[in-house]
């Protein structure tokens, strides 16, 4: 019912920036030729899209074993896209500028009869995921599974897929999210394993996930450890999801959940995530509260930070907490403004050996823009986005050699979930 793609919350309608002259010039060059292009494309794609409307037989070698009006369902295939260039400005100077892509996703789905279904999708881009897993798996694999619905409440889909974490910054689509949270851009999203899903009401879904904890080896997920620190023989993170819709006109959702994970014999992690939306017709936003107990610090933060102090080894008692809000506003259907603030904290709940209880870093991030939808109900966009982060080090840092420092980054770019077939 309530699937990612189809969830009543979006940035519009419910249908690592700035202060040196020089990269405005180089970065407005960079766009303009940009934006050419893009509008070129976007012609070819509507015109596209007008002769393809005529055309009413399917000569594939699918099409000549299903009947037509069943292929839709069958088999549909989705290409993921963002490209964009930009100019990043860190600690006030600037560095580089350039053409890239962000995102390539390429993804198949459907729903073989009534009861059985499947989902695939791989990323193109991010050349560190070349390896294989602990799971068999290429780790660029992002869905790789088949569902079984046993009638039109509950269902189950077993294989990889993205852990149901809640909030809505971590359930929306990658290609649309322009900066992360320092807790989300560290977590392991597409873990393997089974999802129940089971519809209390039309407008009330429960999943319950039972997953693999890791996606590599031990020491390529926690790193060097302690002495005396053993693995577990059941490394599993289980979680429990609720997704709603409730209030005046379905005004308001949620995106709750809270996990528990065994990360070795005598550590696990507790992790909570609550998000709750509100849709106000062209205005919309969305508040994320995150928060992470981690016996043996699994997101590495803290241990990367002091990895001198700490020769190496992943400190243990950390948490991680984070307040996520974005809010957008629809002026008309084809121009959507948005902005996002991100305030994140990382800390020890209790002394060890090397690092004192307490509050080590704040990171706040935000952003914003306008994005521009060319072509009516499509979900093409070309946006101009302004991104921004600040790392803040409290005593205790700055005593071990940690600096306040700045990221920050403008771009245009070019953002489409192309329905191919």
């Amino acid at each position: 019912m309530l699937s990612k793609e189809d969830f009543i919350y979006t940035k519009s309608y419910n249908p690592s920036h700035f202060s040196n002259p020089k990269p405005i010039v180089i970065a407005v060059l960079f766009m303009k030729k940009f934006f050419t292009l893009s509008v070129a494309l976007t012609a070819a794609l509507s015109s596209f899209s007008q002769t393809n409307d005529s055309i009413k037989t399917d000569n594939s070698l699918l099409g000549h074993h299903i009947h037509q009006d069943d292929i839709r369902d069958k088999f549909r295939l989705y290409l993921h896209t963002k490209g964009s260039v930009g100019t990043d400005i860190n600690n006030k100077e600037f560095e580089n500028a350039g053409f890239k892509m962000d995102q390539l996703r390429i993804e198949m789905k459907g729903e073989l009869n009534k009861s059985i279904y499947y989902r695939y999708q791989q990323r193109l881009t991010d050349i560190s995921l070349d390896n294989f897993s602990a799971d068999n798996l290429t780790t660029k694999i992002d869905y790789a599974g088949v569902g079984f619905k046993f009638n039109d409440k509950a269902k189950l889909f077993a294989g990889k897929m993205c852990t149901a974490y809640g909030t809505f910054e971590f359930d929306e689509n990658p290609i649309n999210v322009y900066q992360y949270s320092t807790i989300h851009e560290n977590m392991l999203a597409f873990l393997t394993g089974v999802d129940f899903s089971y519809n209390l009401t039309p407008k009330h879904e429960l999943r319950l996930l039972a997953l693999s904890a890791r996606t590599g080896s031990f020491e390529e997920t926690y790193g060097k450890v302690a002495k005396g620190v053993e693995q577990s023989k059941l490394d599993l993170v289980y979680t429990i999801n609720w997704n709603g819709v409730f209030g005046p006109n379905d005004m308001f959702s949620t995106r709750w959940s809270a996990s528990f994970l065994n990360e070795t014999k005598e550590h696990n992690m507790y992790y909570l995530a609550l998000g709750t939306a509100a849709n106000f017709g062209k205005f919309s936003s969305y508040l994320d509260l995150l928060y992470s107990r981690e016996e043996l610090d699994r997101k590495r933060i803290i241990s990367r930070n002091f990895g001198d102090q700490l020769n190496e080894i992943t400190e243990t008692n950390v948490d991680y907490k984070g307040a996520v809000l974005g809010v957008n506003y629809r002026i008309s259907p084809k121009v959507n403004l948005f902005a996002k603030g991100i305030f994140d904290n990382a800390s020890k709940y209790k002394d060890s050996k090397d690092l004192k209880k307490g509050s080590y870093h704040n990171v706040w991030s935000y952003s914003g823009g306008i994005e521009y939808y060319p072509i009516k109900n499509d979900n093409l966009h070309i946006n101009l986005t302004y991104i921004g982060r600040k790392y803040d080090f409290s005593s205790k840092s700055e005593k071990l050699g940690l600096k306040d420092y700045s990221q920050n980054r403008v771009e245009l770019s070019f953002i489409y979930c192309m329905n191919i077939f």
